[in-house]
């Protein structure tokens, strides 16, 4: 294929950043699915970033090097915290947009030419949010809780609303460009001989963060649904709970997401509050039986939606379970105390 001189001088656009954070298990699917990128492969690079003993990961990146037309290449970060990884990456990266992406994704051939056509149509977003959707069909698990990330019964898909609403969209790490300048500007200055894009004090929702304040220095933040990754749902339901209290606690450190936190947290308080007036008043007892009964039924719409969006049976108890206890883990870290 002949490459337009043009063309041939123009620099790399975008770095595709992808940490390592599932073992390096699903690590050779995604390099192999940016192989087939509708990209000049001249205009893009790909970032590995992962921990300097991870020799499998580093096999694996060498191995896909020799097929890929693009540059491809693996940075050691000694730490395990994607910021730090980010920040690793951010330092090394050539391109005028970064673009995030998770080693449990698989990236749709359009991707990087999605991201662009958005970028030249909002010349004033700092940053691009990108959907995600079940990468395969996978277990019953895997399959209510996609649904369940994306249920009306919970913030998911709020989440994704590109529009002034009850909850404001923030872009997720798993698919999401953010233009260098606009990074550099909203960073937080220096460490390590390192520009600090992400906050590296941050376990979680870290992309929230710099979202918020890229935003704050004047760029947009832009949801484009159209660019799209596949997402591998590798967790189980102890790994689920516990991240879910983390980005709680996270959210109200950094004071985003204040009415569905503080609805889910005062619903918690106001059921305490009248199981203990039960064992004294009759009435106590008829409002928590009527508010327990609310959302029982909440659970059963959401049991039922998903039974018919899964076709698994096993989703009519997994759905609701999942429903509850991210519930419960939100209003539960929420109201713990975060670190200072």
């Amino acid at each position: 294929m002949k490459v337009n001189k043009k063309m041939k001088h123009q620099g790399i656009r975008f770095s595709v950043i992808i940490p390592v954070d599932h073992r390096g298990i699903f690590l050779q699917k995604i390099l192999s699915s940016l192989k087939k990128l509708d990209f000049p492969p001249h205009r893009f690079e790909v970032l590995v970033v992962g921990n300097g003993s991870d020799i499998e990961s580093m096999e694996t990146v060498k191995e896909e090097q020799k097929g890929a037309d693009f540059d491809m290449r693996y940075i050691q970060c000694e730490s395990r915290t994607r910021s730090q990884q980010h920040n690793a990456a951010c330092a090394q990266a050539k391109g005028d947009v970064f673009v995030f992406t998770d080693d449990d994704c698989i990236i749709q051939p359009d991707w990087l030419k999605k991201f662009s056509a958005v970028l030249e149509t909002h010349p004033q977003a700092g940053i691009v949010g990108g959907a995600d959707k079940l990468a395969e069909s996978g277990s019953a698990f895997d399959l209510s809780l996609d649904f369940v990330l994306n249920s009306p019964f919970v913030m998911g898909r709020l989440l994704k609303k590109n529009k002034k609403g009850l909850v404001k969209y923030y872009p997720k790490s798993f698919n999401m460009a953010v233009v260098r300048t606009a990074a550099e500007k909203a960073a937080l200055g220096e460490a390590d001989g390192m520009v600090q894009i992400f906050d590296q004090d941050l376990e979680v929702h870290e992309d929230v963060d710099l979202a918020s304040r890229v935003e704050t220095c004047g760029n947009q933040i832009v949801y484009a649904p159209e660019a799209k990754v596949g997402h591998f749902r590798n967790t189980n339901f102890l790994s689920f709970f516990k991240r879910n209290i983390k980005l709680a606690q996270a959210c109200r450190k950094l004071k985003v997401h204040r009415l569905p936190q503080w609805i889910l947290s005062g619903s918690l308080i106001l059921a305490c509050v009248l199981a203990v007036l039960s064992a004294v008043f009759p009435w106590a007892r008829v409002v928590l039986g009527a508010f327990a009964g609310s959302y029982v039924l909440i659970l059963v719409m959401s049991a039922v939606k998903g039974f018919f969006k899964t076709r698994k049976a096993s989703s009519l108890f997994l759905v609701p379970l999942l429903t509850a206890s991210l519930h419960l883990s939100r209003a539960i870290g929420y109201l713990l105390p975060t670190k200072p």
